[in-house]
């Protein structure tokens, strides 16, 4: 349709034109009809289609399991989604939506009162006032006393936080500090404009890759997320987020350039792509806690000739194998000459992953990698916040 900005779907347009949609009086779409939408989308981005022409929106958000929770109207549906997801996580996982221009109340209502009858009755969060409270209110922190609303909101604004990043969120929530000095959480509404989450998307996208590989008989399917990587004379760090088995977990992984060589492929996502599929293969834990000893492989934080050495089958993927691999020459190695107890050596923030460390520190076997590697840090790790 003109006007319409395809770029914001969650999913490609339909190769045929769908079949209209049947109608109450005063041009109301039946419930029943309309698509069905991830709050979340496949991308990470909370990001509905609209139409340029749009006034007001009329929804229906829905549970996990497909059960209607909450009506409402808006005149920004990106914005008031990403508010009611803030405030209720655990039940905005899917909604219905119906676009109107140049609209009048009478129309709203008439939405209002067409879907619940379809629906049986008004969602719960509607019709009980407590629920209808938390889904139109800020999220209460849940302090005992004044003294501490701004600790206790802080924490529960990273606790929602957490929870959406589970669910697969990529895109940044901020909470405004004026409720969060009150000891209530609420989400600030995004003026991103439709250029800058469509390109947010399309990068998302590009760093995103659905993986099915066959590892000594068994078939692993998984998602990976590349968060960033950079690149020095000794090799890559690469960071990223796996999801497997309706679980996701983040690691850091170290590929040196000499075990790239090694194997043919000088492409570290790929190493890194094929490592967490040998690693699912042989179902290994994906979260390690405290001290580990050798008999535990440390996946959250892992050089690709360790995985290796550790796991044969890893160079099977390569065409190579252990008896002619050289083992020694392609660990990348790194060795500490400072104190890392002394708080200013430590220049550069906590990335996604957690860590802090002095890139100057690090001086790498073999070349002279450490200070490309300060600059590569210093150009390319990003702060991340809740």
């Amino acid at each position: 349709r003109p006007g319409r900005r395809p770029a914001l779907r969650a999913v490609a347009a339909p190769e045929t034109p769908a079949a209209p949609a049947a109608q109450h009086s005063l041009g109301v779409p039946a419930l029943a009809d309309l698509e069905e939408l991830t709050v979340i989308n496949e991308h990470g981005l909370v990001l509905p289609p609209i139409d340029d022409d749009v006034t007001a929106s009329a929804f229906v958000i829905f549970d996990a399991q497909h059960r209607a929770q909450y009506l409402g109207f808006s005149k920004d549906l990106r914005n008031t989604l990403r508010t009611l997801l803030a405030r209720r996580p655990e039940l905005c996982y899917h909604y219905k939506c119906a676009h109107f221009g140049n609209v009048d109340n009478a129309v709203l209502l008439q939405a209002r009162t067409a879907w619940v009858e379809e629906l049986g009755k008004s969602p719960e969060g509607n019709r009980d006032q407590r629920q209808k409270g938390m889904w139109e209110n800020p999220v209460d922190g849940g302090a005992l006393n004044e003294r501490a609303w701004r600790t206790v909101a802080e924490q529960k604004a990273k606790q929602i936080f957490r929870q959406l990043k589970d669910r697969g969120l990529k895109e940044l929530f901020e909470f405004k500090d004026d409720l969060i000095a009150q000891g209530k959480v609420d989400v600030i509404p995004s003026k991103l404009d439709v250029e800058t989450l469509v390109a947010q998307q399309q990068q998302l996208a590009d760093n995103t890759r659905a993986v099915q590989v066959e590892v000594q008989g068994k078939m692993v399917d998984f998602e990976i997320f590349f968060v960033s990587d950079f690149e020095t004379k000794g090799g890559w760090w690469v960071d990223v987020e796996l999801s497997a088995n309706k679980t996701k977990s983040t690691h850091r992984v170290i590929v040196g350039r000499d075990f790239a060589e090694a194997v043919g492929c000088m492409n570290p996502r790929e190493i890194v792509t094929k490592a967490f599929a040998v690693l699912l293969a042989r179902k290994v834990p994906r979260e390690t806690e405290g001290m580990i000893n050798s008999e535990v492989f440390p996946i959250n934080y892992f050089t690709a000739g360790t995985l290796a050495a550790t796991f044969p089958e890893f160079l099977e993927l390569f065409g190579t194998s252990a008896a002619s691999f050289d083992f020694e020459r392609s660990q990348w190695g790194f060795k500490q000459i400072h104190d890392y107890g002394q708080d200013d050596k430590r220049t550069i923030p906590a990335g996604p992953m957690g860590g802090l460390f002095d890139p100057a520190a690090l001086q790498y076997a073999g070349s002279d990698a450490g200070s490309d590697a300060a600059g590569a840090c210093s150009d390319m790790l990003r702060r991340w916040s809740f």
